[in-house]
């Protein structure tokens, strides 16, 4: 395969996981909306609640679309694998969003309280307002796509026989 295949074929698995990505974002990011103001849950709560409706669309999505001609185990591996890297791209998502929202907090000068709080951007358009609970979720949503990408990529829809390794040392 050359060069131009290969860089044109990764351009390709970039493109379909950008494209699951975002539509599980939006589920993310709505669902996480709808808990927190419909449900009333706090904003690590309703985050979480969001990031796990997400998964779900995730999952399937990238199963069947983003990595659908790569070798892997099947479907129980592949969602075990594919719970580790989101568990840990949640945890890159958590740590940025809390980070951002804390940075916004002393950037604006308010106090750091999690809802209904919005700040003053002004640009060439005049003054907007966004929530900074909205914006530091999608900031640690964008800083997580990357782990999440890069594990499903190389982990969880590759057949890399650690998953195989250890189950012949846990029976030994």
């Amino acid at each position: 395969m050359s060069t131009v295949s290969k860089l044109k074929r990764q351009l390709q698995d970039v493109l379909r996981y950008l494209w699951v990505a975002a539509l599980a974002t939006g589920v993310n990011l709505g669902s996480a909306v709808i808990y927190r103001e419909q449900l009333g849950m706090g904003f690590t709560s309703s985050v979480t609640a969001g990031y796990a409706t997400g998964i779900l669309v995730g999952f399937f999505l990238s199963r069947s679309f983003s990595f659908k001609n790569r070798t892997s185990s099947g479907a129980k591996t592949e969602s075990v694998k594919f719970l580790f890297v989101t568990f840990c791209a949640y945890l890159v998502t958590m740590g940025a969003g809390w980070l951002i929202l804390a940075s916004l907090s002393y950037l604006f000068q308010v106090a750091p309280t999690w809802h209904d709080t919005a700040v003053a951007i002004s640009g060439f358009t005049g003054q907007r307002w966004i929530n900074r609970e909205l914006l530091a979720n999608a900031g640690g949503i964008g800083i997580g796509f990357f782990v999440n990408f890069f594990g499903h990529k190389f982990l969880t829809f590759r057949s890399t026989g650690a998953l195989d390794r250890i189950r012949r040392k846990a029976t030994t």
